[in-house]
């Protein structure tokens, strides 16, 4: 998942199985505009950059800003980086993907690398992409019926 410079040092990966097919799964989670659909800390969501950059508007306040650098609807998967946000980081690459596991089976995966700032202890930032990662794929889990 590395961008090609520097390894990074922070990594979150997480898993969820669920009792949908995976296309179906794709049609909510492949939207790069629909996480106000799934992701319960997103109030809205707008697209610039031709659809490459998505700017999200969070319920708590603040923004995130993210850019989409690959996307590929075949392989139900994209990846993208955060350009701007809160949590403290200067690099970072998250991929999400769907993964067909037969008949109204299926399975998200969903990671990111990251380099914190300077000074900023992996962990903490570890545990704030744990803790949005879980919290989303509970969400998720819950619109499909699995559980996470």
């Amino acid at each position: 998942m590395n961008d090609g410079a520097k390894p990074m040092n922070g990594a979150v990966a997480r898993t969820l199985d669920l009792p949908a097919g995976a296309d179906e799964v794709w049609k909510l989670l492949g939207d790069f505009n629909g996480l106000p659909k799934w992701a319960g800390g997103v109030e809205r969501s707008e697209l610039s950059d031709n659809g490459k950059r998505r700017t999200l508007h969070l319920k708590a306040g603040g923004t995130v800003v993210e850019d989409l650098v690959d996307y590929d609807a075949a392989a139900r998967r994209y990846s993208y980086s955060i350009i701007e946000s809160a949590v403290p980081i200067v690099r970072h690459r998250a991929t999400m993907e769907i993964v067909d596991r037969g008949p109204d089976r299926s399975t998200v995966r969903w990671s990111c690398e990251f380099e914190p700032k300077p000074g900023v202890d992996v962990a903490k930032v570890n545990g704030i992409f744990g803790a949005i990662f879980d919290g989303n794929l509970k969400q998720i889990a819950a619109l499909f019926g699995g559980q996470a």
